[in-house]
């Protein structure tokens, strides 16, 4: 039998679960068994282990990961991963033994969605913590795991590379918090050169839609003044403050 409607984007990894009570054959240790990934477009075909998560579990699990067709060098047959490009339809098959059953289900491919990433908040005094919120679902590519992601900060010459991590499972949004230091450094781990006016960019490639495409946000070093207001009568006497 099979099912169908999902979608998957590309360059996604897939996360596979297959229970099934009675296909262990070892009740005292961890079985495992295998799904076919398939994408009649690209003519590729994986194998995939799934393995049990314990001993007479009956379920398995696995990952599968996908990749553009435009990307330089990628294909071969059984590399480990699926090819693809939007449109696409990938079929996962697991051959249930008992009863003898192919199970399958057909996943539609989508286009990824543009990323951004910003300095937030985007006025950092000297010595404050940069905080960088990086917003790209196609770098969740695993949806049960909090994952990481990567970016570049600059400050007047200095360069940081950032691991930022995902917010949780499944979220698409990855945030790092770097201290800076109004020294000219170079200090690893620290943005140096954090004096007032001086221009923030945190840049990063964003892989989809389009391959390559670098994407940056900007912040300043710098106090953000105070404006207060009072409203007062004819004698001078204060009459209101915002």
């Amino acid at each position: 039998g099979g099912s169908g409607g999902a979608s998957i984007i590309v360059g996604e990894r897939l996360a596979i679960t297959v229970t099934d009570a009675d296909g262990d054959a070892d009740p005292l240790a961890p079985g495992t068994v295998s799904v076919t990934g398939s994408n009649q477009a690209t003519a590729d075909r994986e194998t995939v282990s799934l393995t049990e998560t314990g001993n007479a579990t009956g379920v398995y699990t696995g990952r599968l990961p996908t990749l553009s067709v435009g990307v330089s060098g990628a294909g071969a047959q059984q590399d480990g991963t699926l090819l693809v490009s939007p449109g696409d339809a990938v079929s996962l098959q697991y051959d249930d033994q008992v009863p003898f059953l192919s199970v399958s289900t057909l996943l539609t491919v989508v286009d990824g969605t543009a990323g951004s990433i910003a300095v937030d908040p985007p006025y950092v005094p000297p010595g404050g913590l940069v905080r960088v919120v990086l917003n790209d679902t196609d770098l969740n590519r695993d949806p049960l795991v909090a994952e990481a992601a990567f970016c570049f900060l600059f400050a007047l010459g200095d360069t940081e590379i950032v691991e930022l991590a995902e917010t949780g499972p499944d979220t698409g949004v990855f945030t790092a918090s770097v201290p800076s230091s109004p020294g000219a450094g170079p200090t690893p781990g620290v943005l140096d050169n954090a004096a007032a006016g001086v221009l923030i960019r945190a840049a990063y490639t964003d892989g989809e839609p389009v391959p390559g495409t670098s994407r940056f946000g900007e912040g300043y070093f710098g106090v953000v003044g105070a404006l207060t207001i009072r409203a007062a009568d004819f004698r001078g006497r204060v009459g209101l403050t915002l």
